[in-house]
């Protein structure tokens, strides 16, 4: 999104209140989320995504120059995972699908891609803390060495979330990230 003109602070914080978190119709196992979203306040919407499971949109508001809602969703994009399980059996028998999604990600100009997996760390997958279903998994070396190679290639954040925390976590890195794209333009 490129903006032709200065914005004045008060414009921006303006702008970073119109921000609506979209949520893809796809997404699963989310009612945490959703429900953090509904207590706060946050604004969000359902919206089938073309990349990752959570973005961001700017509301209609003429007062402030949009004449209608811009999209953040080939812009930013947070790829959730709700466990190492998951993840690991996504690099199993779903690895050229999502090493596939990352390369249509970027193709279309994603500037920012965030993978955030609940429930586990760095040290989890080492340690081959999680639970593998028969044949469903990776093991410890093939899952860490995995997520160093995609997050090297493809200039993804890995980040870990107790989920908890992962509501906050998502709409911090989408305000983050708008805001920085106001300040720069």
């Amino acid at each position: 999104m490129k903006i032709d003109i200065q914005l004045s602070k008060t414009t921006i914080d303006k702008l970073m209140k119109q921000m609506v978190i979209l949520v893809d119709t796809a997404e699963q196992e989310n009612k945490h989320i959703i429900d953090y979203f509904d207590k706060h306040k946050i604004a969000w919407a359902k919206k089938s995504l073309e990349f990752g499971d959570y973005s961001c949109m700017l509301k209609k508001n003429e007062e402030l120059g949009l004449p209608c809602n811009v999209t953040l969703e080939n812009i930013v994009v947070v790829e959730r995972k709700n466990s190492l399980s998951e993840l690991s059996s996504n690099l199993k028998s779903g690895r050229e699908r999502f090493h596939n999604e990352f390369i249509d990600t970027i193709r279309v100009g994603c500037k920012t891609i965030h993978l955030v997996i609940e429930k586990g760390s760095w040290k989890d997958i080492h340690d081959s803390n999680y639970h593998k279903p028969d044949g469903a998994y990776v093991d410890e070396k093939q899952f860490y060495n995995s997520l160093l190679s995609f997050s090297n290639r493809y200039n993804i954040k890995v980040d870990f979330v107790p989920a908890d925390l992962i509501a906050l976590h998502i709409v911090r890195i989408m305000q983050m990230q708008l805001k920085n794209i106001l300040e720069v333009n």
